[in-house]
C-alpha cells in the first residue's frame, strides 16, 4: 500500500477527545498526546484510501505503542496487507499498520475488519 503523511492537529485530536468524553490532561494543549480513538480512526483510514469498501467492520485489532505520538508531528504511514479470509460468507481482511515518527516505529497495529458482508 502506498505510504502517506499524517499530521494530526490539536483541534481534531481534541475533537475525538470530547467525543470520548475523556478528560485526561495528556490528550490536551499544544504538546497534547493523539487520542488512542483517533489513532484508531487513522488505521480505519487506511482501508478506506486504498479499497472502495461500500460497507465495512472493524473487527479487532492490536496495537503495540513503541513511544508516544503527539499532535502536531509529520507522522509517515505503511500498511502491508497481511491475510485475507473468508468466514460464514464475510470476508475479512489484515493489515500491518505501522506509524513512524523521526524515522522511528512508534506504533504498530495489526488491523482486522470485514470488507464484505455476506448477502
Amino acid at each position: 500500500m502506498p505510504t502517506y503523511l499524517w499530521q494530526p492537529t490539536i483541534e481534531e485530536n481534541q475533537q475525538r477527545v470530547q467525543a470520548q468524553r475523556d478528560q485526561s490532561e495528556i490528550y490536551s494543549g499544544d504538546e497534547a498526546f493523539v487520542h488512542p480513538y483517533y489513532l484508531l480512526e487513522s488505521c480505519n483510514k487506511v482501508l478506506m484510501r486504498q479499497f472502495i469498501l461500500p460497507a465495512w467492520i472493524h473487527t479487532g485489532s492490536r496495537l503495540v505503542l513503541r513511544k508516544p505520538i503527539q499532535v502536531g508531528q509529520d507522522i509517515e504511514i505503511r500498511a502491508v496487507p497481511i491475510e485475507k479470509w473468508e468466514r460464514k460468507g464475510h470476508q475479512f481482511i489484515k493489515v500491518h499498520i505501522a506509524m513512524l515518527t523521526a524515522n522511528e516505529v512508534s506504533l504498530e497495529v495489526e488491523h482486522t475488519a470485514i470488507f464484505k458482508i455476506a448477502g
